[in-house]
Formats: structure tokens, C-alpha cells, sequence
């Protein structure tokens, strides 16, 4: 099995265990403050990504070449899949990424089955794509941080509104 690299070791705990036991309005107030740069304002995500989409709708035969993932293989913050998950072939992997392309770094977040987890695409040897219970989301680097997007969508006001 192979599992996707996580953040969470060079992430503080004791900061990280602060961030979730505040609401999302106290977060970005303590962040604020930390950085000396006062309140944050408020911006919808189309505002602050270049890229939100959901993997393919299509219907793909099983061959092998790329992996097919879906949202059961979005865990605990990391990509986890085996050989034993659905793949298709190469053609079809290209078909799905004719238009865009999944990008090292692109926050990943479920949004069918299980709402709400959460993961960073890190690149692979394995050619990988989503379907559509997974949506694709990059921020725009000027902007947002999507490490700091994923936390952001782990907050207990997030995943409620999210589920709502």
C-alpha cells in the first residue's frame, strides 16, 4: 500500500491542536495577530483559486495504466491506494486530463460519500486520477496557500457549512 506524503509530522501539534479547537473566525483572528497584520478579509474561493474542479463523470474501462481514485482513498490527510484499486488505461487518462492537469501541490477535497476529507497531491511514478467525489482545488500562490487551504476545510465551522 502506498500512502501520499503528510504534513502533519513538520507541523506543530501544539499549534495544530489550537487551530481545531478554535472556530474559524477566532483562527483567522489568532493568525492575523500572529503575523501583525490585524483581521482578514473575506474572499469566495473562486476568488482565490485558479482551479476548482471534480474528476471525471466519464465511464472508463478497466485496464491497466493509471490509477482511477475516488474519495474512500482520501485519508487522514494523505492519498492511499494499492495495486488493487481500480485503473484505466492510458488513453483514458489522457482523455481526462485533455483540458487541465492535476499539479503537485493541488489541494484535493471529498465531496461525495464522506464530505469534507482532505489531502495535498504530491507527484508520483503512478499516473493518477480522480473521480468525481473528489474535487481538485488550487490556490492561486500569490494569494492562498494550499496547505493552509486544507487545514482551513478541516475546521469543524467548515466541514458543518460544507455538509449544510
Amino acid at each position: 500500500m502506498r500512502v501520499g506524503n503528510s504534513i502533519l509530522p513538520s507541523f506543530p501539534r501544539t499549534l495544530m491542536a489550537i487551530f481545531f479547537s478554535l472556530r474559524c473566525s477566532q483562527v483567522f483572528r489568532l493568525i492575523g495577530h500572529i503575523l501583525g497584520t490585524g483581521t482578514w478579509e473575506q474572499r469566495k474561493l473562486k476568488e482565490i483559486t485558479s482551479v476548482i474542479k471534480d474528476g471525471t463523470h466519464g465511464t472508463h474501462i478497466e485496464h491497466y495504466g493509471a490509477y482511477l481514485l475516488s474519495a474512500k482513498n482520501i485519508l487522514s490527510n494523505r492519498i492511499v491506494y494499492s495495486k488493487n484499486d481500480r485503473q484505466i488505461s492510458i488513453n483514458d487518462f489522457n482523455k481526462i486530463y485533455k483540458g487541465y492537469s492535476l499539479n503537485d501541490g493541488d489541494f484535493l477535497l471529498t465531496i461525495v460519500g464522506t464530505i469534507g476529507r482532505t489531502a495535498i497531491y504530491r507527484q508520483s511514478k503512478d499516473k493518477i486520477a480522480f473521480q468525481r467525489s473528489v474535487a481538485i482545488i488550487r490556490g492561486k500562490e500569490e494569494i492562498i496557500d494550499n496547505y493552509f487551504l486544507m487545514f482551513s476545510f478541516q475546521l469543524p465551522t467548515i466541514k458543518k457549512y460544507c455538509k449544510e
